[in-house]
C-alpha cells in the first residue's frame, strides 16, 4: 500500500509541470497506477478482520464513502483552481496522499500487533 501512495502522490505532483501529450500520458499511467494498487488493498486491509457475512457491508460503506470523497473533492478541488490555478489542485492533492501515507505508516504497526 505503501508503494501505490507514493507512485499516486509523485504522479499528481507531476502533473504540475506537463505540457506534452507523452508527460500527461506518463504521468497519468503513474497516478492511475496508483490508485489501481490502493483500492483493492485498502478493500482487503478493511474487510480482512470482518466477519465473511459482513465483509459485502463493509465493502459497500467503503466504495460509498471513497465515492462520496471523490465527489466532495470534486468540488473543493475545482474552486480552489478556479481561484488559484491548476497547480494548487495536483498540490493539495499529493498533500492528502502524503498525508495518508504518513498516517498509514504511524497506525500500521498497531494494526500488525493485533
Amino acid at each position: 500500500m505503501p508503494v501505490a501512495l507514493v507512485m499516486g502522490g509523485i504522479g499528481f505532483l507531476c502533473l504540475i509541470g506537463v505540457s506534452t501529450t507523452a508527460g500527461l500520458m506518463g504521468t497519468g499511467f503513474l497516478a492511475g497506477m496508483g490508485h489501481g494498487l490502493l483500492f483493492p488493498s485498502l478493500i482487503a486491509v478493511t474487510i480482512r478482520p470482518i466477519r465473511a457475512d459482513n465483509r459485502g457491508n463493509v465493502n459497500g460503506v467503503l466504495t460509498g464513502g471513497f465515492d462520496a470523497g471523490v465527489f466532495i473533492g470534486a468540488l473543493v478541488m475545482g474552486q480552489l483552481g478556479e481561484l488559484f490555478g491548476f497547480w494548487i489542485i495536483f498540490v493539495t492533492a499529493a498533500t492528502a496522499i502524503f498525508l495518508g501515507l504518513a498516517i498509514f505508516l504511524i497506525i500500521r504497526p498497531m494494526i500488525v500487533e493485533r
